[in-house]
């Protein structure tokens, strides 16, 4: 959705959207394939901030209280930690207030 479109909209709506957007921003993190339990439930905790708190500042994911006592650096590589950084980056720019 383009910040053109969220200008008139009601703001239960903009608030629903910014939520389903980590759920869809992390779907790949459910391939029970390619991640474990653990790795599952860690993106879980993350997308459960977001739902939350709309965004998540990067030294949020260094404690892991905000995490369900879980270490990302420990549960995932680091390539697999850029990647997740740079969903959770896009999703706060899209929570960002549009200057007008």
């Amino acid at each position: 959705m383009l910040p053109e479109e969220t200008h008139d909209m009601p703001s239960g709506k903009f608030i629903r959207i910014l939520r389903e957007l980590p759920q869809k921003a992390f779907s790949d993190f459910f391939d029970e394939s390619v991640y474990n339990e653990e790795q599952i439930s860690l993106v879980q905790c993350i997308m459960d901030w977001l739902a939350q708190n709309v965004t998540m500042e990067r030294q949020e994911l260094g404690d892991s209280d905000n995490l369900g006592c879980l270490s990302i650096s420990e549960v995932f590589e680091p390539t697999t930690l850029k990647s997740i950084l740079a969903i959770i980056d896009r999703v706060n720019a899209n929570a960002m207030p549009m200057a007008t």
